[in-house]
């Protein structure tokens, strides 16, 4: 029924379309292995693994997006803030939504804050939604703001801590 002549090989049997094809065929019922892979972010940016940010007075605005799975000793704010596993920030967080799943040390303001079951988060809590998964760490204070608007973030950059508040008139600086 099937036969093979001496000296040929499986590719001269098959073009390369066919075996493509073969290796979608999946059993019925049954799907592939799932893999991990980091979110994807649309409209939006990252901070990959490899990336560590240092400084006095960082603060990274991002006015869509932003993934995190680099270190930032610095202030972050975004529409929605994503921190990966891998990913730390030492500073302040605010953002509509944040979603935790690496290191926190500092305050996150957040309509919305999700420690997810890798967190490990030091620091203040201010929002108005909270979740908690089972295994995270948290140790701090969890606040629920009264006026929900002092957790809109600062997307233009230009107020400290990443809330939007009033301007202030900067001092003069007089040293010599």
């Amino acid at each position: 029924m099937f036969s093979k002549q001496p000296g040929t090989s499986l590719q001269d049997d098959h073009d390369d379309q066919s075996l493509t094809t073969i290796d979608r065929i999946h059993p019925v019922g049954l799907e592939p292995l799932q893999t991990y892979e980091p979110p994807t972010i649309v409209n939006g940016s990252v901070i990959g693994s490899d990336l560590t940010i240092l400084g006095e007075n960082i603060n990274i605005v991002s006015k869509d997006s932003l993934q995190i799975d680099g270190e930032i000793h610095g202030d972050v704010s975004g529409k929605r803030v994503n921190i990966g596993i891998s990913g730390l920030v030492v500073g302040t967080i605010s953002a509509e939504s944040v979603e935790i799943d690496g290191g926190v040390q500092g305050t996150v303001r957040a309509q919305e804050i999700r420690l997810n079951a890798d967190a490990k988060v030091s620091g203040d809590l201010i929002h108005q939604t909270l979740v908690v998964s089972q295994g995270a760490e948290f140790e701090g204070s969890v606040h629920r703001p009264k006026d929900a608007s002092m957790l809109t973030p600062d997307l233009e950059g230009k107020r400290s801590n990443g809330v939007a508040k009033p301007l202030e008139k900067p001092a003069l600086d007089v040293r010599p």
